[in-house]
């Protein structure tokens, strides 16, 4: 989806979601439900790795919060963020842990040992499996980053517990929420249209938890 226009992406996830919700009730019941959700685009690289690492265990908010400091700093590109200080990082809201994370994977992008076009050229579970050989990268941040950053249409984040809530809101589970490893194997109906699901379930959670108008119309 990184690859289209906003409105080709929309269209297409519109499509994958119309195809499930004929052969599965409870994707017609989120529709119905919510509507359709947006797509959520953002950029291949270094910028959205780093987004991602700052939302770990972090409201969305106080995420957004860090990062507009961050971007004001220059930590977003990766040349600059790799020859900031850890301490500098810090005051700029990061952990001493994440720091670090980010300190070393802008290093590793300025020395070419990792970059999008790597990235991209790679299946699922091999991207996801590169990903995770870094440092404060896990399985939750390299899915994240595959879906937004580079559109990849079967991904399903199942550690997100607001993904899980929304699962939780169409019935699955009796009410309650579903572990991650109940919920990636129950989406595993939706393939391969797991990533529309997904922004599908994360729409709704919002919109009825978190009273959040627009939920889905902006990228990671």
């Amino acid at each position: 989806m990184s690859s289209l226009s906003v409105d080709a992406a929309n269209a297409t996830i519109r499509r994958g979601l119309r195809v499930l919700s004929r052969r599965d009730v409870v994707v017609k019941r989120g529709l119905a439900r919510w509507g359709y959700p947006c797509a959520r685009l953002s950029e291949a690289g270094f910028p959205t790795l780093l987004r991602a690492i700052v939302g770990q265990q972090l409201s969305r908010y106080a995420a957004e919060a860090i990062c507009v400091r961050l971007r004001e700093a220059g930590a977003f590109e990766a040349e600059r963020c790799s020859r900031m200080t850890e301490v500098r990082l810090c005051r700029l809201g990061l952990s001493r842990r994440k720091a670090s994370y980010v300190r070393a994977l802008a290093r590793s992008f300025v020395e070419g040992l990792l970059d999008a076009s790597m990235i991209g050229a790679l299946g699922d579970a091999e991207a996801i499996k590169l990903l995770c050989s870094y440092a404060g990268i896990g399985l939750w941040t390299a899915e994240i980053y595959l879906m937004f950053a580079e559109g990849r249409r079967d991904i399903f984040p199942a550690g997100d517990l607001a993904l899980r809530g929304g699962m939780a809101l169409l019935g699955l589970g009796g009410g309650g929420v579903l572990d991650e490893g109940e919920a990636r194997g129950y989406a595993e109906l939706w393939s391969p249209y797991r990533s529309y699901v997904s922004l599908l379930l994360w729409r709704g959670y919002g919109i009825e938890k978190r009273g959040d108008r627009k939920p889905d119309d902006e990228g990671l």
